[in-house]
């Protein structure tokens, strides 16, 4: 061995311990980055959505903690295919896990009850009153 290779063997057996070191992410990604990658590269929003939904249940289930957002991108989702209680649901998940996304998740939520309202009843009298004038 010349003392180059020497050099780069004793480099990395002293750097190898200092990778194992290393701390681990803040948050649980797993497969968020494909589901992304799936709903609006591939078009494949079911594809998506079982990479994001496993996502959340690996995170959940082995204790760490998911990113942000995350919760809401769900939400969105079930929104969009018309599931608003559980929108709603993740929406709230997202603002208690991070404050910061309180205003915009409670918004969220008022827009998704205001939509679940029934329309208000019109009163049968104005409306008959209207009829009659030309």
């Amino acid at each position: 061995m010349n003392k180059q290779q020497i050099c780069l063997v004793v480099i990395s057996l002293l750097t190898l311990p200092l990778c194992a070191c290393a701390p681990k992410s803040l948050f649980y990604w797993g497969d968020y980055e494909t589901s992304i990658y799936d709903r609006w590269i591939g078009n494949d929003n079911d594809m998506g959505e079982q990479h994001l939904q496993q996502t959340i249940t690996t995170a959940e289930q082995s204790g760490r903690k998911v990113p942000p957002g995350l919760y809401a991108d769900y939400g969105f989702m079930l929104y969009r295919r018309g599931n608003l209680d559980g929108a709603i649901a993740y929406f709230d998940k997202e603002r208690k896990t991070f404050p910061e996304s309180h205003l915009l998740m409670s918004k969220l939520i008022d827009k998704i009850h205001e939509k679940q309202k029934p329309p208000p009843a019109q009163d049968s009298q104005s409306t008959s009153e209207e009829e009659k004038k030309p």
